[in-house]
């Protein structure tokens, strides 16, 4: 009697889909996503305060170089561009594979034919256009993850702000595009392969899109930018990890509350506006369930390419750390005081800088 009363008040009153498995499926699984990052803020406090100094500096470059902002929209409209041909060609070749009656009428169109079948060729074509799909994705990819890193090397070194706060986007891709195209379009043919064995291949751990960093920085060919990279970040190894999964759980906690506030409007909406709530509306919305569910999806898919430009933009700030630890090692510099790094476990000073004395210094006027 009173439990089935609260049950029914609950399912009334409150969100809810409608069935109550339903509902205790995903209260059961937001309680633990919960109680997780409860713990993590508990026992890693540390971790998060690490990745807090950092966001922080990223959140500076950010204010000084406004268009960094952008370049989420300006990545999505570059594959759009790009890819959106090229996945209707894609579905143009897959259309090949159910007409029968092509089949059997172009077999003289296809080289050696005669030796393998018509059918076999159009696998090998598709097999051959998935590969240059994702490796014109990782393309663009990187393309995007080397302005980033332009941007903020230049922030971080020569202290541009204002200046160049919305010329260095569009100077930074054009730098990639005509002068360090060969160098990203090796890393986006060797990076995919070498992702999923990197934990297990020792040799394989430089092959990342931290290299990318270093070609901006330095303008070396992918390989030697790799293995230049790789050292910069493993001047102090347990910064880069523990801020690396910090900044993960972040990621995690920001995408929970951007779909959970994204799917709790939703559910407010359908139960309050009357064009959703009154079942004689056209739009009336019985279950609010799904809309609720598509609503959180689009939040996530929405909030996921800041999320991650403001990932690449941390990364890069300890990259430029990491440069200036290791050329404070060449150089035997001993002045720790004058920097002072986000994660607080690098200290240089910024007055060398070694191999990358490249690094253009900004005018007294800027």
């Amino acid at each position: 009697g009173d439990a089935g009363s609260v049950l029914e008040f609950v399912r009334t009153a409150g969100p809810s889909s409608g069935d109550l498995r339903i509902d205790a499926a995903v209260g059961t699984c937001g309680a633990v996503v919960s109680l997780f990052l409860a713990c993590v803020a508990c026992f890693w406090d540390l971790r998060i305060g690490l990745a807090t100094e950092c966001l922080d500096k990223a959140s500076s470059c950010i204010s000084s170089y406004p268009s960094l902002l952008l370049q989420p929209f300006v990545a999505l409209i570059v594959k759009a561009v790009i890819l959106g041909p090229l996945l209707a060609g894609f579905v143009l070749l897959l259309s090949c594979l159910m007409d029968e009656e092509a089949v059997g009428t172009g077999t003289a169109m296809l080289p050696f034919s005669d030796v393998v079948p018509l059918r076999v060729w159009e696998y090998l074509y598709i097999a051959y256009y998935c590969l240059m799909l994702v490796w014109i994705f990782e393309l663009c990819s990187g393309l995007s993850q080397f302005v980033v890193a332009y941007n903020v090397q230049g922030w971080y070194f020569a202290g541009r702000e204002d200046v160049q706060a919305f010329g260095g986007l569009a100077y930074g891709y054009c730098l990639g595009l005509f002068r360090h195209l060969g160098s990203l379009i090796l890393g986006s043919l060797c990076i995919p392969p070498a992702r999923p064995w990197r934990r297990f291949v020792t040799r394989l751990q430089h092959v990342h899109r931290s290299a990318y960093m270093d070609v901006a920085l330095g303008s070396r060919s992918f390989c030697e930018a790799a293995y230049q990279a790789q050292q910069a970040f493993e001047c102090n190894e347990m910064a880069h990890k523990t801020l690396t999964g910090a900044i993960f759980l972040f990621a995690m906690a920001g995408l929970t509350g951007i779909a959970a506030a994204g799917a709790c409007l939703t559910w407010w909406a359908s139960r309050t506006w009357s064009a959703f709530s009154d079942p004689t509306s056209s739009l009336y919305i019985e279950d609010p369930f799904y809309p609720c569910s598509a609503s959180a999806l689009l939040c996530l898919l929405v909030a996921w390419p800041f999320l991650s430009t403001l990932d690449t933009i941390a990364d890069a700030v300890l990259f430029c750390e990491g440069v200036e630890a290791l050329a404070g090692e060449e150089e035997g510099d001993e002045e720790e005081e004058g920097g002072v790094s986000c994660c607080g476990l690098l200290g240089t000073s910024r007055q060398s800088r070694g191999r990358y004395a490249v690094v253009p210094q900004a005018e007294p006027g800027e």
